[in-house]
């Protein structure tokens, strides 16, 4: 078999099974005898890069590279400004007399052979996240390994972009079983895997059009998810922290045909396992997902209980709030009035439903609720 074709059997595997990655940077590496393959990242939003799959390197380097040097490596504003999938040299994105003069080259390139010279490109860009694939060579096998390292990157850049789409694409349809676990009809859902700190990490077509348009979602430089309303990004960022009561991870933007119903549910380690991420969204792992999708329309359950018990739409809005299990300050809060007026509002209705206690309204309101 060639050097293209194990390759691109290697890739295969890799586009079916997100841990197959291993196999395309190993595949490269023993191609090249004198280079090292990895694909890395770099996430805005935690300043540093993300590392994925290497081969070659001792691993003491890598260790090294992960807990310091990642952080001071002077080519990354080069690498990761580049058009996603244009090839480019190292020396075309930093001069090497730059290089030279670095702590990066002197206890990290140099150790390891003298690495200046690295073939890379593109492969993925997201929202405050750069998914890079890169070749790094010896200096006394670069005379003869870059041109062929180079070409052999310029025919696979398609085929690495198809495959890491295709990991995406298979997210995608996992998440929808999620959704459809969770009661949500996910064909027309926005879809969005935040990691701890907001930042998107995956995001489907839906979610996609919806951030372009920003009216519902949006995200800042940094690729951290923004929901203009401010009352919902405190939900959101609540959710992150892993502090928000579970009433509050659904709530509705808008109002009329133009309402979003947004959901935020926690991502738990079952979660991950079952979703099998691709590479790319392994590191940090996501924390929360997020799904917008357009409100139901609206069921007037206080319609029974004002028709009969009798009770004003105030009263009504009041016992339902409390059959659901919300407090008489919960409830003072969520409609902006004063503790004192939610109790009488209580007292009102409890008179008229004919009960002396709280529980007997709220089975009052149970019953009148109840299908048929």
């Amino acid at each position: 078999m060639s050097r293209l074709s194990e390759i691109h059997t290697s890739l295969s595997r890799a586009a079916v099974d997100p841990e197959a990655w291993q196999g395309v940077t190993d595949t490269i590496a023993a191609s090249f005898p004198g280079a090292r393959s990895a694909m890395m990242g770099y996430d805005v939003t935690m300043e540093r890069s993300i590392p994925a799959v290497y081969t070659g390197y001792d691993p003491a380097f890598v260790d090294s590279y992960n807990a310091l040097f990642g952080d001071r490596n002077p080519y990354l504003p080069g690498w990761t400004s580049l058009p996603a999938g244009r090839i480019a040299h190292s020396m075309a994105v930093l001069p090497e007399e730059e290089v030279l003069r670095t702590e990066y080259w002197a206890d990290w390139l140099r150790p390891q052979g003298d690495l200046r010279n690295a073939v890379a490109t593109v492969l993925t860009r997201d929202p405050g996240r750069t998914f890079l694939f890169n070749c790094q060579i010896e200096l006394k096998a670069a005379p003869r390994v870059t041109r062929p390292v180079a070409r052999t990157m310029r025919d696979l850049v398609p085929l690495l972009c198809h495959t890491l789409e295709i990991n995406r694409m298979m997210l995608g349809l996992r998440l929808d079983a999620v959704l459809l676990r969770q009661g949500v009809e996910p064909a027309r859902a926005a879809t969005l895997l935040l990691s701890e700190q907001g930042s998107i990490l995956f995001a489907n077509a839906r979610a996609a059009v919806l951030l372009a348009e920003g009216r519902v979602l949006r995200h800042d430089l940094r690729g951290r998810l923004e929901l203009p309303p401010a009352g919902a990004m405190v939900r959101l960022e609540g959710a992150l922290r892993r502090m928000t009561r579970p009433a509050d991870l659904t709530f509705q933007l808008g109002q009329g045909p133009e309402a979003t119903e947004m959901r935020l549910m926690p991502v738990t380690a079952e979660t991950v396992a079952e979703l099998e991420l691709p590479l790319v969204l392994q590191a940090p792992p996501p924390a929360l997902l997020v799904v917008a999708r357009a409100a139901p329309l609206p069921c007037d359950e206080t319609a029974p209980l004002r028709e009969r018990l009798r009770l004003t739409q105030a009263e009504a809005e009041v016992a339902l709030a409390l059959a659901e299990g919300a407090t008489l300050a919960e409830i003072a809060e969520r409609r902006g009035v004063s503790l004192l007026t939610v109790r009488d509002q209580v007292r009102s209705a409890m008179g008229k439903a004919e009960v002396h206690r709280q529980s007997g309204l709220v089975r009052a309101v149970t019953e009148l609720r109840r299908p048929g």
